[in-house]
């Protein structure tokens, strides 16, 4: 077997981890066992791959079918921060109020009327003296809009990015790379980022050309997207990484790539559970990238991030 990438270990069965190329929770559903142990995974897991969740959470309960059982509960909010719970079809929850004899309120949200009922039948048997039930009611929303909120929220928007962001990112791209060609020595420098080796330097940078399309988007489709590509005579390893069609990002893997020409695509519809076939299409050139990080993709990225809360009203409306 391999060598954990970032602690070195020889992986061994006892310690090889099940590391999932993309985050489980986002959908992912290739893996590998060679490239992490379990103490590395875990660290992983519990710092940048936590981060990029929580970012991503919003969109994350709405689209991603994987999990189809999970009960699951969306928070929207007001500008002024008030907090309103829906389902992940974005239905009002049924709940109800335990009311203490110095007026201090704990509410309580469940799945459905009967899940309701029967729960209130159970509290009403552990109200302590001076408590009381407040009769059962829907979250419904107030009238003027919601927002969805992440880590990353300013005034009602979803913001993406940071330091914990972008190495979850090249992670991604690092993960892709060596399941494929175990070649750790040539993606050194990203290694490096991962280990804490080297001060952090961004490595990777949102992708939304203007002047020409990555692949064509079927209407209702939710992918997750990895194109790996390696050019000899431009010298340069590339991975351009799309997260359910809303976070499209270029890792730089090798600046200075001598290996051969190489080429891998997946692609993941995260609601239908199926991987597709399509071509990817990027035209950049080692000199692109020396000025990629001037260009400001923040009008491109919201337009993406727009399409995807579309999508998710969309089906909440089908559901009504």
């Amino acid at each position: 077997m391999n060598k954990c990438y970032k602690c070195g270990e020889q992986l061994n069965k006892k310690n090889a981890s099940k590391e999932h190329i993309i985050q489980d929770s986002l959908g992912g559903n290739i893996t590998s066992y060679n490239l992490l142990c379990n103490t590395c995974n875990s660290f992983f897991g519990e710092s940048i791959d936590k981060e990029l969740n929580r970012q991503l959470k919003p969109f994350i309960e709405q689209v991603v079918s994987k999990h189809p059982n999970k009960k699951t509960r969306t928070k929207l909010y007001t500008k002024e921060g008030e907090e309103h719970i829906f389902d992940k079809n974005l239905q009002p929850l049924p709940k109800f109020k335990i009311i203490s004899k110095n007026n201090r309120e704990v509410v309580h949200h469940v799945q459905s009327e009967k899940e309701l009922d029967k729960l209130i039948m159970k509290k009403r048997g552990e109200l302590k003296d001076g408590q009381k039930i407040e009769k059962k009611y829907y979250d419904i929303p107030p009238s003027d809009q919601l927002f969805f909120f992440n880590s990353k929220n300013i005034n009602g928007k979803l913001f993406f990015g940071g330091e914990d962001y972008h190495k979850a990112i090249i992670k991604i791209a690092v993960n892709y790379y060596l399941s494929i060609y175990n070649n750790q020595e040539c993606i050194k420098e990203a290694i490096d980022i991962l280990r804490g080796n080297v001060p952090f330097r961004r490595q990777s940078e949102f992708y939304y050309p203007t002047n020409y399309q990555v692949h064509t988007l079927a209407e209702d489709e939710v992918s997750n997207i990895i194109y790996l590509k390696g050019n000899t005579d431009e010298k340069l390893l590339i991975c351009y990484i799309e997260l359910l069609n809303s976070e499209c990002l270029i890792v730089f893997l090798n600046m200075n790539y001598e290996g051969p020409n190489i080429e891998s695509i997946y692609v993941h519809d995260v609601r239908k559970q199926l991987d597709l076939k399509k071509e990817i299409n990027i035209k950049l050139k080692k000199h692109h990238i020396e000025v990629l990080h001037l260009i400001d993709s923040s009008s491109r990225h919201e337009i993406a991030n727009n399409r995807l809360i579309r999508l998710i009203e969309r089906q909440s409306m089908e559901i009504i």
